[in-house]
């Protein structure tokens, strides 16, 4: 019953979709391909996964409802898989399905460093600021205690200072991290478009990488859809299940009604406000001379290569700010601990 609940990676569907184009463009025949496949992956997690798909294959000898009968495929695959086997072209929606997963897991790969990596400098920054503020600062104490000696009133308030610094940073930095790490958690239930429309209002950051994610992804649908020899309406309904949120799944579904209304497939994709004006410009003359398959492929590279560039900033810009942090908050500490220090010693001596 395990095996039944896993979820195959965005690189193994990618993996496999390339394996299937290779059959299909082989001359193999589908139910060969899977079955042989599914030897392939004897003794692995995936085994009862690829058993029960080559089962269903045989079964019915459609790909989409083998697919369907089992919760380990996305719903994403099974529709254009559908789309594949009805016009005929299943062999290169499967390639393009590759190529789909191969940067979908690309994306997850960023996005997954630009969260961990601050959770870990972050994390550095709490135990060396609880370090000194449990065990060096009380070790100072004790220490000037049994020199006999008191701290000025001067002195004893510049501690107060940093001991108050300290704290407060101890509390944003765990508090931070704590939303971080509940945020992945919950990216991988049932709340995660709720979770990440939170995000999106509160971290305009997140918003602008959300939006460049969702305009490749949208245009990467569409270049299948269309390439499929499906009509645009289709094309534009599947593409709200890759959307990261309703408000862009609204837009979407505004596109269509305003094609139905006559207006051209560019301008209505303009409305949406996903894409600049650019790139308006270069899908407007792809339609004009019938490679609006392949012009949608080339925007959709580029929003990705957008994308993976807004996180590695985001990641170079929250880096030297933590440790920026680090630096003010234990210099100040050490300051207030050296300086009173200073000034016993001058008593002394």
């Amino acid at each position: 019953m395990a095996d039944k609940k896993r979820t195959l990676s965005n690189m193994e569907i990618s993996l496999f979709c390339s394996q299937v184009h290779m059959m299909l463009s082989s001359g193999l025949a589908l139910y060969e391909g899977v079955e042989a496949l599914m030897r392939s992956y004897h003794g692995t997690e995936s085994e009862a996964i690829f058993s029960r798909l080559s089962e269903e294959v045989s079964r019915t000898g459609l790909l989409s409802e083998a697919f369907k009968s089992d919760a380990s495929w996305p719903k994403y695959l099974i529709e254009m898989t559908r789309v594949g086997e009805t016009t005929g072209g299943l062999e290169e929606i499967m390639k393009n399905l590759a190529s789909h997963y191969e940067r979908e897991d690309r994306i997850r790969q960023a996005v997954k460093n630009a969260v961990i990596y601050p959770i870990v400098l972050g994390s550095m920054v709490f135990v060396i600021v609880c370090v000194m503020l449990l065990m060096v600062l009380p070790m100072f104490r004790s220490v000037l205690g049994s020199m006999g000696v008191s701290i000025t009133q001067a002195g004893s308030g510049m501690i107060n200072v940093g001991v108050a610094l300290g704290w407060a940073v101890l509390v944003l930095v765990g508090l931070a991290i704590m939303l971080a790490v509940g945020a992945v958690i919950l990216m991988k239930t049932p709340a995660r478009k709720c979770v990440s429309c939170f995000l999106m209002k509160v971290f305009l950051p997140a918003k602008r990488i959300a939006k460049q994610l969702d305009a490749s992804r949208i245009a990467t649908v569409l270049s299948m859809t269309f390439s499929g020899g499906f009509a645009m309406d289709e094309g534009i309904r599947l593409s709200c299940g890759v959307t990261s949120d309703e408000n862009t799944s609204m837009q979407l579904k505004r596109m269509e009604e305003a094609m139905l209304e006559g207006k051209s497939f560019a301008d209505a994709m303009a409305d949406t406000g996903l894409y600049d004006p650019i790139y308006i410009g270069m899908i407007r003359t792809g339609v004009e001379v019938g490679k609006i398959d392949s012009v949608l492929s080339k925007v959709a590279s580029e929003y990705q290569a957008q994308a993976e560039n807004s996180i590695s900033s985001l990641v170079l810009i929250i880096e030297p700010t933590l440790v920026a942090l680090l630096a003010i908050v234990v210099g100040a500490m050490l300051l207030s601990i050296m300086l009173p220090m200073a000034g016993v010693l001058v008593g002394i001596f």
